[in-house]
């Protein structure tokens, strides 16, 4: 009994002592104001709301705050949160303790109250953080992919490089991901209206780094580029913590502007302290995100991830061309190694000649994987290959740069133009974004254009117009990189415009749409060929013109880093209005490789004869 008594009295005094201690930092926290600390607000995700009169968090789910008030309010979420990391541990629930939930948080308020918390062991976060053994923080960019609206800029993600002592492979790294949750199967319409307009939640999710490449490099065929953050040993644990935090949470999406460029921007914002999102933005390009770190000497040189593709065309070109003529006959034959110039080469070559091949029927497996054809051939080649001796060859690499070298995405672009008709004057051009076939190919796909908001107006002594208003126009080349069959594919292009009708009404616009399918080849080194067969539909001109057949040829020349030109013509069969047909011409060549600018001169014939010549800035 008396036992009893004094573990009673005991607990009493502990429990007075702990909630004296919680006294104390509450008060001290009301003093300093800990609620206003931009860290508390980027820890919470606040931002101001709409009026400027407080605050409001991005996160939608209501079980990521403390507090009843907490979405609204930080000032009760930072005392909230004091109170619940001196609540009771329950021995069975310790995992869903605010001790083990919000580490970050812990953390900053340990350093700003100078305060020591109890200990727990917390083993789901443990396992999170590999037993505190991640070594490095990796940011991947994945180029862009032109299958899924979503993924046309590129995609980044982030990478948890655990210590080689603990996990044996780079594949069995963690990789989070920042994505809209959407129904299977949704249709491509609706997803584009709502992904704009922020009709989805989306979260941060992670995997094994395996499934991110399987995806990204291997079905997608998109290379990937691997940059380490320079983090400071507190830095990396605040961004590893604060994902923990945060993971499964549901935030706003907006194709535009909330979207994973900017919340894995406001990871490294938490970790770093540095501005990288601007207060108010219209859209946020993951290639933005890559500028700004590298301006802030935030990034270690890059690593590219090979996509399968890739990885293909390197075995491919490191072939001597009459090596390249042998593959391309082997695939045609029922047992690939019965080709009589194959049986005459030594083992070295053979080796390399297998090692192609075998990379060939991957790629294509992965392309068609219920076509049982391509996974026969494969594993005979795999067998024909373990019977020559093990070889190591020196490939050529593939043409590619990382995406902090490319060219800033937004244009505004000043000029001289003549026009047969209006004489002598200016021009502005403003594009939102991104690339065109000229721009450099820094961390974008080969021959490959995207356009948003793309306009062009002009002045001169007669008239101030409009010459056109790109909504969007995009243009895949889907070219071979080894004339391999199934390597490659169809090219096609869509557009949505504002354009001027003719040269009679050059004040007035036309609402168009444009889209066709056609091929690419890539003829020389820098020289690409390619021609489509558009269908033009449109609100009626003064020729009384609805829907046209445009043909189109055109040539792109990359003559060097600097130098880069694009040849263009067309004929327009009208299939009603007055007028049956017409041609259209363009010529344009870029100089410059500059990050923020360039310079470039256009000719073109359509409605009439114009000359251009004009001064880029990018930013």
């Amino acid at each position: 009994m008396f036992k009893k008594l004094i573990l009673a009295a005991c607990f009493v005094i502990s429990s007075h002592a702990a909630n004296s201690r919680l006294d104390i930092l509450i008060q001290d926290a009301k003093d300093k104001k800990l609620w206003q600390s931009p860290t508390w607000i980027k820890l919470v995700h606040y931002r101001k709301n709409l009026f400027g009169s407080g605050h409001e968090s991005d996160i939608r789910s209501s079980e990521f705050f403390l507090s009843g008030q907490g979405k609204t309010s930080p000032k009760e979420e930072l005392l909230e949160s004091l109170k619940a990391f001196h609540a009771p541990i329950v021995k069975e629930k310790k995992n869903e303790h605010a001790l083990c939930r919000y580490p970050a948080r812990l953390s900053w308020l340990e350093k700003e109250l100078n305060w020591q918390s109890p200990q727990i062991e917390c083993s789901e976060y443990l396992d999170w953080t590999a037993h505190h053994n991640v070594e490095s923080i990796g940011l991947i960019f994945a180029t862009g992919y032109f299958s899924n609206p979503a993924s046309f800029f590129g995609h980044p993600l982030i990478k948890f490089n655990i210590d080689k002592g603990y996990i044996s492979k780079n594949l069995l790294d963690t990789s989070i991901n920042y994505g809209a949750i959407t129904p299977h199967g949704e249709n491509p319409f609706v997803y584009v209206f709502k992904g704009v307009l922020g009709g989805y939640d989306a979260v941060y999710s992670h995997a094994d780094f395996y499934y991110s490449n399987h995806s990204y490099g291997e079905v997608e065929l998109r290379d990937m580029w691997e940059y380490e953050l320079k983090l400071s040993k507190d830095q990396k644990k605040r961004f590893v913590d604060h994902t923990w935090e945060i993971l499964g949470m549901k935030f706003p999406y907006y194709f535009f502007a909330d979207n994973c460029a900017y919340r894995i921007a406001e990871l490294i914002e938490v970790a770093t302290e540095k501005k990288l999102n601007p207060s108010f933005t219209l859209y946020s390009l993951p290639y933005g995100l890559f500028d700004k770190l590298h301006e802030l000497d935030l990034l270690k040189k890059p690593e590219r991830i090979e996509s399968r593709q890739t990885r293909l065309t390197r075995h491919f070109i490191t072939l001597p061309k009459e090596h390249q003529s042998i593959v391309k006959e082997m695939v045609d034959l029922t047992v690939p190694t019965d080709h009589s110039e194959y049986q005459k080469l030594d083992d070295k070559e053979q080796s390399l000649i297998l090692d192609t091949l075998i990379n060939y029927y991957s790629f294509l497996s992965l392309q068609e994987p219920e076509d049982e054809h391509y996974k026969l051939k494969r594993k005979f080649l795999l067998r024909e290959r373990i019977s020559l001796p093990s070889q190591s060859f020196d490939l050529k690499e593939v043409e590619g740069e990382p995406a902090h070298k490319g060219q800033r995405p937004t244009e505004w672009s000043l000029g001289f133009i003549d026009s047969e008709t209006y004489g002598a004057g200016g021009q502005l051009h403003f594009r939102g974004a991104y690339y065109d076939l000229l721009s450099p190919s820094a961390g974008r796909a080969k021959g490959s254009e995207l356009h948003v908001f793309n306009l062009h107006a002009n002045v001169t002594d007669e008239k101030i117009w409009l010459q056109n208003l790109d909504f969007f126009s995009v243009t895949s080349l889907n070219l071979s990189q080894t004339g391999l069959r199934g390597d490659g594919g169809m090219a096609w292009n869509g557009k949505l415009s504002l354009e001027e009708k003719d040269e009679t009404c050059l004040s007035c616009l036309s609402l168009r749409g444009e889209g066709g399918l056609g091929k690419g080849w890539s003829l020389l080194d820098g020289v690409i060929f390619y021609h489509f067969l558009n269908i033009r539909a449109q609100t009626e001109n003064t020729r009384r013109e609805n829907l046209a057949l445009i043909p189109k040829a055109s040539l792109l020349l990359n003559f060097n880093d600097y130098v880069r030109a694009q040849a263009e013509f067309g004929h327009r069969f009208f299939v009603d209005g007055e007028k049956t047909d017409d041609q259209e011409f363009s010529f344009k060549a870029r100089f410059g490789k500059a990050k923020n600018w360039d310079t470039a001169i256009e000719y073109s014939q359509k409605f009439e004869k114009r000359l251009s010549l004009s001064f880029s800035y990018y930013l």
